[in-house]
């Protein structure tokens, strides 16, 4: 942050949505309560206080160009450290459905719509009546994004970071990071 500090940042559905909190998080073998200091939902990021102890850091990148290499580094569904590689497209809006025939308390934010009426009438086949579904501007790239890779930094070859990972097609061949300009803007406030 431009304070100097270090800090954690993650996605937002990775902290919960409660607006102060702490997450268990492990660093170099050791556990640590981590301090949820902010949430900006509209790009599903947090951020909390990084460990005392916390040396390692990622720069965030100045810029990033399409069709640069990137990778994701990650443990999805709990596996070891894994790293995808793949390439940086443009930006996109993305559509991400967060459940099914959840009552319209259950969706609710500002990047949150409910829909009831205007779902496909195949939705109704497979016994979804309502969606709850999140509009988010991503970058979308090649990397292949698992879950549990949610929170996972996107990186350039040269280490610096150029976004947040938190989604990914169903067909698993796009996936979705939070776009450099929020991360920027976001860590500017800090």
């Amino acid at each position: 942050g431009k304070s100097g500090k270090i800090y954690v940042m993650t996605n937002n559905h990775v902290c919960g949505l409660e607006k102060q909190g702490t997450i268990l998080g492990m660093y170099q073998g050791d556990d640590y309560v981590l301090n949820v200091i902010k949430h900006y939902p509209y790009n599903d990021l947090c951020v909390m206080s990084a460990p005392k102890t916390a040396k390692s850091v990622f720069k965030i990148a100045r810029s990033y160009s399409i069709c640069e290499t990137a990778y994701s580094i990650g443990h999805p569904q709990l596996e070891p450290l894994a790293i995808s590689i793949g390439e940086l497209s443009d930006t996109v809006m993305t559509h991400i459905a967060i459940g099914y025939n959840l009552d319209p308390k259950e969706c609710q934010g500002p990047t949150y719509s409910y829909h009831v009426d205007d779902l496909p009438p195949i939705a109704q086949i497979f016994g979804i009546f309502s969606a709850c579904v999140r509009d988010l501007e991503a970058n979308s790239s090649s990397i292949v994004i698992l879950p549990g890779n949610s929170g996972s930094p996107t990186v350039n070859i040269y280490g610096s970071v150029v976004g947040v990972a938190f989604a990914a097609n169903e067909s698993g061949t796009r996936s979705y990071h939070v776009p450099l300009a929020y991360l920027r803007d976001f860590l500017n406030d800090l």
